[in-house]
């Protein structure tokens, strides 16, 4: 004789997920605020909405329990990723969450001439610069992060840019965007150098300013003489791209220790 077992079947009802993300939109980016809108997932009615800086391990909480489905953010910093988190408070106390990033870059800019000597800036090889430039370096040391700024020398009152850049590597100061076009700019800043040997200077344009791959060079100067500054003005009538980032890269290829200011 045989016998077999109870089969037990179950509808696919039994498990049905009933707790779904939201779905959420980013409407409107203005300068510096930007507003998101969600539509549920089910059948929720309500939502918490958070939020942090990209990189960062806890979030903010800007609003629980709500039940309009869109929200304004206002007065965020430039040049900076966010995430934000739409929570679903669904029956049961079950939660689903649908995450966003949203990027606000700087404003483009548009008074010129535009100046910068850097003496308002936080002198040390760690700490962050301006929010609406920036700097690339494929160099590692420790915790420190090139180009820095630093009070060894300067042109005008007491802090420069410290550039570095070996046989290897490099290190770039890339601007903030201009709405102007590029080939009807110009560029004027101060080099010193801490040696009589060659310190080149790339100066050109960049499409993206976290990637150095878009950098195209317009012209290369290096000082004549050591221990002493020079200025040097570089037009960029030569630039035929679409890039909006000026930027002023010591390249890779020799040991160089270049110091920048008063960049105009």
């Amino acid at each position: 004789s045989s016998s077999r077992g109870n089969v037990i079947f179950t509808s696919p009802c039994d498990s049905l997920i009933t707790c779904v993300p939201p779905v959420v939109y980013v409407t409107a980016i203005n300068d510096n605020n930007f507003d998101i809108i969600w539509a549920a997932g089910n059948e929720e009615t309500t939502w918490n909405v958070d939020i942090k800086e990209f990189g960062d391990s806890d979030w903010t909480n800007v609003v629980t329990s709500t039940n309009n489905n869109e929200y304004s953010f206002t007065d965020m910093s430039y040049s900076t990723t966010y995430q934000v988190r739409v929570t679903a408070n669904c029956s049961g106390g079950e939660t689903a969450s649908a995450i966003i990033s949203v990027y606000i870059s700087c404003p483009p800019i548009t008074e010129l001439p535009f100046t910068e000597n850097f003496d308002t800036w936080t002198a040390s090889s760690t700490a962050a610069i301006d929010s609406c430039w920036n700097r690339l370096s494929d160099y590692v040391s420790g915790s420190s992060q090139y180009p820095y700024i630093s009070t060894s020398y300067s042109l005008s009152s007491n802090k420069s840019v410290y550039m570095y850049s070996t046989a290897t590597t490099y290190s770039a100061l890339i601007l903030p965007p201009f709405a102007t076009s590029m080939d009807s700019l110009q560029i004027s800043f101060g080099l010193y150098k801490t040696t009589t040997g060659s310190y080149p200077i790339q100066v050109g344009v960049m499409v993206d300013p976290s990637d150095i791959s878009t950098f195209t060079a317009v012209a290369t100067v290096d000082a004549s003489q050591g221990y002493r500054w020079q200025m040097f003005e570089i037009p960029l009538n030569g630039y035929t791209g679409s890039g909006k980032y000026i930027a002023l890269v010591s390249p890779n290829g020799t040991s160089s220790y270049p110091y920048l200011d008063n960049v105009e």
